[in-house]
This record gives structure tokens, sequence and C-alpha cells, in this order.
């Protein structure tokens, strides 16, 4: 699905891929959303600039 949702891909040119052309998409997008969760966590973490402590 991500293929056809964030690529612009019709469900067809993914099923007539062969297998290892599916698995290596597979991969490369586990990759790009792993990426994309570490980006998505530093943009919501806190920073201390200009705060102080008591």
């Amino acid at each position: 699905m991500y293929c056809v949702l964030n690529m612009g891909w019709t469900p067809s040119q993914y099923t007539k891929l062969s297998q290892k052309e599916r698995a290596f998409i597979a991969a490369a997008i586990d990759i790009k959303i792993e990426e994309e969760k570490k980006n998505q966590k530093k943009i919501k973490k806190p920073s201390s600039r200009g705060r102080r402590k008591h």
C-alpha cells in the first residue's frame, strides 16, 4: 500500500514486480519508515534551551 499511496504507483505496477523486487521495495520502505520515526522523535523532543532551573 505504501507504494500506491506515497509513491503514486498503481497496484498492478507493484504486483508485476518479481518476488525479489517486491522484497527489495519492502526493505527500502521499512528503512524509510524507521528514518521518518527517528525524525519525528527529534521534532517532538522538547529542548531545554531558554529554561532555567531554580
